[in-house]
């Protein structure tokens, strides 16, 4: 399961509790823990970008390309390289 659907479910479960509270069903403690799992879901979505955006620019330094190979992804987008940059050799090398 990827962190980004982790965080989906701790948050929407968060708000279930939240819900809980206003009807007299939860108590503080269980929306506060709720929300913590949240917060270390979407802790563990951004360390996961961060660690693959390492990976990324140790790649590229190690096949010593100076430009950025993709564009950023946001939500839902995948982390595959566009289209036009397929070919691993720079055409400089070639």
């Amino acid at each position: 399961m990827s962190s980004g659907s982790n965080f989906l479910i701790a948050e929407s479960l968060a708000g279930i509790e939240r819900r809980k509270i206003e009807v007299g069903e939860a108590d503080l403690f269980d929306v506060t823990l709720r929300e913590r799992i949240a917060i270390e879901a979407a802790n563990e979505q951004v360390e996961a970008s961060f660690d693959y955006f390492v990976a990324m620019a140790v790649c590229d330094a190690a096949m010593a390309l100076d430009r950025p190979r993709m564009k950023v992804p946001t939500g839902s987008q995948s982390l595959e390289k566009p289209s036009h940059e397929s070919d691993p050799i720079p055409s400089i090398v070639k």
